[in-house]
């Protein structure tokens, strides 16, 4: 009668023995942990990772860098991690770009947004850095001064940047309604491209385009 009570057992072990474990599987676990763990409280996670020097990494080592923060980002807001970090290469040229290094900005985001009512912003209200940037007018480029949130950390950016995408309004309904929860990375880059997030027609397809190219979704969950 023993040995017969190991016979589940044994049976269990081999079927378990036989459920692959790639990256895809232990990337959806640790999110998967994360989550019923409640992820860290946001006084301990948001202030990580102040220091993160992009500026001598090659693109590909960038992307496999901060993969785990965008999977970390969409289990606690839902939104997909391959569109934020699309954002995140198109915005900041991979963490390079001026803003990036001087404000720890790496999503272009303005000092005024959506009349800044969203709930969860990680941004003081205060520290900002002015540059001139390049936005399309009545159909035209053109060049002006414009004033930018500056954060103390990559990770403060990266969740200002997903809590407006979540809860920012235009007048009383979301500026991307249907973003979060949205399992499509081409729908989801069309609700921020339809929500105003940049002034260019073709945000959709550049955000579209980076996915590709990296392969973005396998930082899904």
């Amino acid at each position: 009668m023993r040995h017969l009570k190991l016979i589940p057992m044994i049976i269990l072990a081999l079927l378990l023995s036989a459920i692959p474990v790639g990256n895809d599987n232990v990337k959806k676990a640790d999110a998967a942990s994360l989550k019923i763990e409640g992820l860290q409280t946001s006084s301990e996670y948001v202030n990580t990772n102040t220091s993160v020097n992009f500026s001598k990494m090659s693109a590909k080592t960038i992307v496999n860098r901060v993969g785990e923060t965008f999977t970390m980002e969409q289990v606690r807001t839902g939104i997909p991690a391959s569109v934020m970090m699309a954002q995140f290469i198109l915005e900041s040229g991979y963490g390079k770009s001026k803003l990036a290094k001087k404000a720890k900005n790496y999503f272009g985001m303005k000092t005024q947004l959506s009349g800044n009512t969203w709930k969860n912003s990680y941004w003081n209200g205060k520290s900002s850095y002015t540059i001139v940037t390049r936005e399309v007018y009545k159909g035209k480029t053109v060049r002006m001064k414009a004033k930018f949130r500056k954060y103390s950390s990559f990770r403060q950016s990266v969740m200002d940047h997903s809590s407006y995408l979540a809860y920012s309004k235009n007048g009383k309904k979301l500026r991307y309604k249907g973003l979060v929860g949205c399992k499509s990375y081409k729908k989801a880059a069309r609700i921020i491209g339809d929500g105003g997030y940049a002034t260019g027609r073709s945000y959709e397809r550049a955000l579209i385009s980076i996915i590709k190219k990296w392969n973005l979704t396998r930082f899904d969950v």
